[in-house]
């Protein structure tokens, strides 16, 4: 399968460029996603327990009858938006993203997250957009915005067509 011509700009620029040479990516459906994204899920809520282990809070948390609102302390409340806010979003996915052009379990079954206009990996800017409000508005209804990724033809999630980005493999 060819990839879509978006992909292609280094080589559709430069006519006499080698196009056996240039890497084939396919979009990537739903289901390899769906795994990809549990892998990270355990990956960040391993480092989100250590980092927050020491509070009171976050033990008390797990325990329905002392995990009321107001036995949350300031610091613990801002730590916690903090790290799920800005240090998740840009610290692992933006870091990830706009250097490795994946997270490590996207990696890991052969993922990657590019721009679709150009191919390039994501900006700070763009993951931090993709992975907070877009991906709150795939999951606010219903989780449909995520189900779009199985049902369309490019394989695009609704905070992948908000943001222009796509998830392909090597084809």
């Amino acid at each position: 399968m060819q990839p879509p011509q978006q992909f292609q700009s280094e080589a559709s620029s430069n006519p006499s460029a080698d196009l056996s040479a240039q890497p084939t990516f396919v979009p990537a459906g739903f289901w390899i996603r769906f795994v990809a994204a549990i892998i990270d899920w355990v990956i960040v809520f391993i480092a989100q327990t250590i980092v927050l282990l020491p509070f009171p809070e976050y033990h008390a948390s797990f325990n329905p009858e002392t995990a009321a609102l107001n036995q949350i302390s300031i610091p613990f409340l801002l730590l916690s938006l903090a790290i799920s806010w800005v240090v998740v979003p840009l610290g692992y996915y933006g870091w990830f993203y706009k250097n490795k052009g994946g997270t490590p379990g996207k990696l890991l079954l052969g993922l990657r997250v590019l721009k679709s206009d150009t191919g390039t990996n994501l900006s700070y800017l763009t993951t931090w957009l993709r992975e907070i409000p877009g991906k709150f508005l795939s999951a606010i209804i219903l989780c449909i915005g995520f189900i779009l990724a199985g049902l369309r033809s490019d394989k695009k999630a609704l905070h992948d067509l908000m943001m222009g980005t796509q998830v392909v493999r090597k084809g």
